[in-house]
C-alpha cells in the first residue's frame, strides 16, 4: 500500500511539474539554428519564424547561422545541445533527409537524434531553360532530348542535391539522357545558365523570378501537384505528362532528441498558431514560400516518404559522391 501510494504521488510530481515547466516555457531566450548562410529561403523562413514567435511568446527568438559541411555542422550543434526546447534547427532537406543517402560517417543519425516538430514552409522547383534551347514546354523539351541524346545539359549547386536529383528524376522517368553539369553552390550555376554555358536548371522560383519575367530564361514546367501563385501560367510536370513528378524544397523545425513530449507538443502548438497568422503568411508568400503546417507525425512520415524517393533515385541513377 506504501509503495503504490509513493509511485502514486511520484507520478502525480510528474505531471505536475511538466505542467509547470510548460506554463514557463520559454523563460528565456530561444535559439533557431540555420545550417546555412543568411539570405537563403532556410535563413528566411527561420526570421520570420523567430519575429512571430517573439511577438508570442515576449522572449528574444534569435537566429544562429552556422553553415558548412551540406548542413551537417549546424544539425550537429542541435543535436548536441539541450534537449529542453531552447535550441532547435530549422531543417532544410540534406541535413535532415538526403545526406544520410551519401555521407556514411555522419556524426549524428537524422532519424535517432532530431525530433521533428512541424513542417513549416516549401517552395516547388521550376525548370528554367536558357532560350537559345528553343524549348518553351515539358513536352518540346523531352523531344529535343530524345532526337539529340546527351545534347541536352542541366546545371546543379552540387552532386545529390535536390536540384541533381530532380534532374535524374526527369531524365529516369522520360527514358531520356540528360548531362548534369554540377557547379559549387547555386550562384555560379545560376551565372553559367544565364550566360547560356549551360542549357536548363531546377531551382526555386523566388530567386529566378526576375530573370523568368524578363524573358531571359523560360520556365517549362513546376515540379509540384498545383500550379505556382508567381507563375500561373505555368504547367506542372504532371499536367505535362510527366507522373508523380513533385520536388519542393522544404524547411520544417526540429528539436533534439530527448526534448519531453510536454514541449514538443507546446511548441508544435506555438508555432503552428503564428505560422497561420496573416502577417506570417504573407511575408513568406512574398519569397515564393508556401506555409505548410501539422502534427510531428505527419511531418515525420513525410521525411520518410521524401528518403524513399530519393532513395530510390539514386539506387536508380546510381548517383554517388565520392568521400
Amino acid at each position: 500500500m506504501k509503495l503504490a501510494s509513493a509511485i502514486a504521488i511520484c507520478a502525480m510530481t510528474a505531471l505536475t511539474s511538466g505542467a509547470a515547466y510548460s506554463q514557463t516555457f520559454p523563460g528565456k531566450a530561444v535559439r533557431l539554428v540555420v545550417a546555412y548562410p543568411p539570405g537563403g529561403a532556410t535563413d528566411i523562413t527561420a526570421r520570420v519564424l523567430a519575429k512571430a514567435l517573439n511577438a508570442k511568446w515576449g522572449q528574444p527568438v534569435i537566429v544562429e547561422n552556422r553553415p558548412g559541411a551540406s548542413g551537417m555542422i549546424g544539425a550537429e550543434a542541435v543535436v548536441k545541445s539541450a534537449p529542453d526546447g531552447y535550441t532547435l534547427l530549422v531543417g532544410y532537406t540534406p541535413e535532415v533527409s538526403l545526406n544520410k543517402l551519401f555521407f556514411r560517417n555522419m556524426s549524428y543519425d537524422p532519424d535517432r537524434d532530431l525530433l521533428p516538430i512541424t513542417l513549416l514552409t516549401s517552395s516547388p522547383l521550376v525548370l528554367a531553360v536558357h532560350p537559345s534551347v528553343g524549348a518553351k514546354s515539358v513536352g518540346e523539351l523531352i523531344a529535343l532530348a530524345k532526337s539529340n541524346p546527351g545534347s541536352v545539359n542541366y546545371a546543379s549547386p552540387g552532386i545529390g542535391g535536390q536540384q541533381h536529383l530532380a534532374g535524374e528524376s526527369l531524365a529516369l522517368a522520360t527514358k531520356t539522357k540528360l548531362m548534369h553539369v554540377p557547379y559549387k553552390g547555386t550562384g555560379p550555376a545560376t551565372t553559367d545558365l544565364l550566360g547560356g554555358q549551360v542549357q536548363m536548371m531546377f531551382a526555386s522560383i523566388a530567386p529566378l523570378l526576375p530573370h523568368l519575367r524578363a524573358g531571359k530564361l523560360i520556365p517549362v514546367g513546376i515540379a509540384d501537384t498545383r500550379r505556382s501563385p508567381l507563375l500561373p501560367d505555368v504547367p506542372t510536370f504532371i499536367e505535362s505528362g510527366v507522373a508523380r513528378f513533385e520536388f519542393v524544397n522544404w524547411f520544417g523545425l526540429f528539436a533534439p532528441a530527448g526534448t519531453s513530449s510536454i514541449v514538443a507538443e507546446q511548441l508544435n502548438r506555438d508555432v503552428i498558431a503564428v505560422m497561420r497568422q496573416d502577417i506570417t503568411k504573407n511575408a513568406l508568400e512574398a519569397q515564393g514560400l508556401d506555409v505548410r503546417t501539422g502534427t510531428p507525425k505527419e511531418f515525420a512520415d513525410f521525411i520518410r516518404e521524401e528518403m524513399a524517393k530519393y532513395g530510390h533515385i539514386t539506387r536508380e541513377a546510381n548517383v554517388k559522391i565520392e568521400q
